[in-house]
């Protein structure tokens, strides 16, 4: 009896230990990415931190088959997910696959409240960024990029552009009235024109801005645009490729004549009233900001439905019938992040091979590689390429930019249930963050909400292939 009552105390006792380490364990540091302000946690003496912290490096993220998926241009990596984040900080495994190539780090994993979190050393020393521990706090910055030769080739169907960069680097593409923009991110280099000379391209201008490279090709109405990167290897930079020509579809225009259907999924509603600080609740921000963009693209020949138009609570089953209408649909919703200074605007889209309805992964397949011309246009009624909700991410984002204070950034998704039945292009637009006081102050703010419903329908309109007011216009309240 008294072995059992000494074996049960001691039980009792590691049991207590466990429960205090892990306690201990769970501390958080602070942590400063490229300037910008986040908390990373402590599991067994590994920090980690969300997803957000890889999109302030600059890499865009997604989940899938158990896997976490960084990309930074042509540079592919590949976390294992382990079943939590102190499983993943416990030991060293081969968790870690950097174009293809495995090497040995820690794992990501959840945390207790169930948000991916990823290990902040590893994935930094895996994007080659610096980290710097030496003052208590972490700090992790990318070094800008430099630009090196810009080349160019010909043929008689496209004209190619390529960027060559000393490392890899994330880049995004969009449409200005009629100039291609490839902005290649934390990268400097030379502000000038280059010569190409070809069909398509003649001449295009390379321009810094702020961190962040442009390059500004000229693109007639009737052309399209691929952009892709091929990852550094040993003694062979990173590289940017664009081509330019007829023989590909511009995804941004609209290509039957019927009218536009843009459906606006405000988010919650009802007895959900979604995130609440104080008297402010996302249902409302979230009803007033789509009405705001409805009054603007209902004018200009767009039509308009929503999910829900009043304070009332929508199923997902009534939400995703409406997106199957859609040639646009956007979901909104705001976002939270106590204690980070986490602020702006966020869109995410789903990611080309995200788990979809297999349906229209094969109408996709079909369009991308069709028959005819005929088959061609009759399946651009109903799909739209895989490409197309990147696409509108990136308009939007950059409109919303080009605002006095505007910030945002553009994610993909692995899967969203709001998302997944659109056949054309799909985002969900966090509009700021609840926890950050300067977002609260935009979201309550009648005119702030009016500039940046106004950035939204105007990407909107880009995206459609419809006219663009040359000049933004003062906006009121919604009509």
């Amino acid at each position: 009896m008294k072995a059992a009552k000494h074996g049960w105390l001691l039980c009792l006792m590691l049991f207590a230990l466990l429960c205090g380490a892990l306690g201990q364990a769970i501390q958080s540091r602070d942590l400063t990415v490229m300037g910008s302000n986040f908390k990373a946690l402590m599991y067994n003496g590994v920090a980690y931190a969300g997803l957000d912290f890889a999109t302030a490096l600059g890499l865009e993220s997604r989940i899938t088959n158990n896997t976490v998926i960084l990309t930074q241009g042509g540079r592919v990596i590949r976390l294992d997910i382990a079943d939590n984040a102190y499983a993943g900080a416990a030991r060293w495994t081969n968790a870690l696959e950097i174009n293809g190539v495995r090497q040995r780090s820690t794992a990501a994993g959840t945390g207790a409240d169930g948000k991916m979190l990823i290990p902040v050393k590893t994935v930094a020393e895996a994007a080659k960024a610096n980290t710097d521990e030496s003052g208590g706090n972490i700090v992790v910055n990318l070094p800008q990029a430099i630009l090196g030769t810009v080349s160019s080739d010909k043929t008689d169907q496209s004209d190619r552009i390529v960027l060559e960069v000393d490392r890899d680097v994330g880049f995004a593409s969009r449409i200005e009235k009629n100039e291609l923009i490839i902005t290649l991110r934390f990268t400097n280099g030379s502000s000038a024109p280059y010569q190409v000379g070809g069909k398509y391209v003649d001449i295009f201008d390379v321009k810094q801005n702020a961190n962040k490279l442009e390059a500004r090709i000229p693109i007639k109405p009737d052309f399209g645009f691929n952009v892709f990167a091929v990852a550094a290897a040993q003694g062979i930079p990173a590289r940017v490729i664009v081509d330019v020509g007829p023989r590909f579809t511009r995804l941004a225009v609209a290509l039957d004549s019927r009218p536009s259907v843009v459906v606006l999924d405000p988010g919650h509603g009802g007895a959900d009233a979604g995130i609440v600080v104080g008297n402010l609740r996302e249902k409302d921000i979230t009803l007033s900001m789509a009405r705001r963009i409805a009054a603007i693209l209902a004018p200009r020949g767009v039509t308009i439905k929503y999910t829900r138009d009043a304070d009332k609570a929508v199923s997902l089953e009534e939400r995703q019938n409406l997106s199957l209408k859609a040639a646009v649909l956007i979901s909104l919703h705001v976002s939270s992040m106590p204690n980070t200074t986490a602020s702006g605007t966020e869109i995410f889209y789903l990611s080309p091979d995200a788990a979809a309805e297999g349906i229209l992964d094969k109408g996709r397949d079909a369009l991308e590689n069709p028959k005819s011309e005929r088959d061609r246009k009759l399946l651009a009624r109903f799909l739209a390429p895989r490409a197309a909700s990147q696409r509108l991410a990136d308009l939007i984002s950059a409109r919303i930019l080009s605002v006095p204070e505007g910030a945002a950034q553009v994610s993909s998704l692995s899967n969203h249930t709001a998302l997944e039945r659109a056949p054309k292009a799909a985002v969900v637009l966090e509009l700021g963050y609840m926890s950050s006081e300067t977002d609260r102050a935009v979201l309550i703010n009648p005119s702030e909400s009016a500039i940046r419903a106004e950035a939204i329908a105007y990407a909107v309109l880009e995206y459609l292939g419809k006219p663009v007011p040359a000049k933004t216009p003062t906006t009121g309240q919604p009509r």
